[in-house]
């Protein structure tokens, strides 16, 4: 079962995070409010994909840099969490060594797919099968969850100017 640890400064970021993932069958979702726990956890207890905000303190440069230098650690997949107020430094993030970054607020079903394709790429800490599972038929993985995934609402205009919410 795949492991990601969410390390976000913000409880409703942590718990947008854990619901994110929570109709998805086979994932599990630890979250932390700092680093060094995240880190911590991870060194004894392995992980899939670290997701990391960028402006937390410290921030997701660093605590990537941290992971990635670590040896318990190293194999474990990075993904820095940005957002329009902290945008991503692509050339920090690329320093510290991140396998990828998103911007908050993201595409649900985009990010699940990025996030799968990660632990795909990366799995150090995947078993063997599940990790060849992604690999072999990423769109047969990710179709129940596009089926599961329910129609997004809009909002249209009516002939009298009223807003309709289809």
């Amino acid at each position: 079962m795949p492991k990601i640890l969410a390390v976000d400064d913000s409880a409703t970021m942590r718990r947008v995070l854990e619901l994110t993932f929570s109709g998805l069958e086979g994932f599990e979702v630890v979250s932390f409010d700092s680093g060094d726990a995240a880190l911590s956890h991870a060194q004894s207890q392995g992980g899939d994909l670290l997701i990391a905000d960028a402006s937390m303190s410290p921030d997701g440069y660093d605590l990537c840099q941290r992971f990635k230098g670590n040896g318990a650690t190293g194999g474990i997949s990075v993904l820095i969490l940005g957002s329009q107020h902290t945008p991503i430094d692509a050339d920090k993030a690329k320093g510290a060594g991140a396998d990828d970054t998103a911007l908050k607020p993201y595409d649900t079903n985009t990010f699940i797919e990025k996030v799968k394709g990660l632990i795909a790429k990366g799995g150090a800490r995947a078993p063997a099968a599940q990790v060849a599972t992604y690999r072999q038929a990423p769109a047969a993985v990710a179709a129940p969850a596009a089926a599961a995934a329910p129609k997004k609402p809009t909002l249209e205009l009516a002939d009298d100017d009223e807003p309709v919410l289809t």
